[in-house]
């Protein structure tokens, strides 16, 4: 398990931000990954369960986000193995302000 960890800190992660809406794209090159889940501050996430995300291939997730107007910051991490394997590192940042 910590190997798995350990890899996720090659993952990358990008947000397309589109009016409101939000698509976040997370990449892992490791192995025996099922799911990826994402928790954050902002647009419908949450730190105490993760939103199960989409997966595009085998090594490539994402999720369409809705952001209230209000909302300018968004805080998120990338869980896996059912939303209970924390991604290593910082939490990433993506400002969803009109500006």
């Amino acid at each position: 398990m910590r190997k798995i960890l350990e890899s996720f800190i090659s993952a990358c992660i990008c947000a397309i931000a589109a009016a409101r809406q939000f698509t976040v794209h997370s990449a892992y090159s490791g192995n025996n990954i099922d799911n990826f889940h994402l928790r954050g501050s902002a647009c419908g996430l949450s730190w105490k369960k993760g939103t199960p995300m989409e997966r595009v291939n085998i090594t490539h997730f994402k999720i369409d986000l809705q952001c209230k107007d209000a909302e300018t910051l968004l805080e998120m991490k990338v869980l896996t193995n059912n939303d209970t394997d924390w991604m290593m590192g910082a939490d990433h940042l993506a400002s969803i302000s009109d500006n």
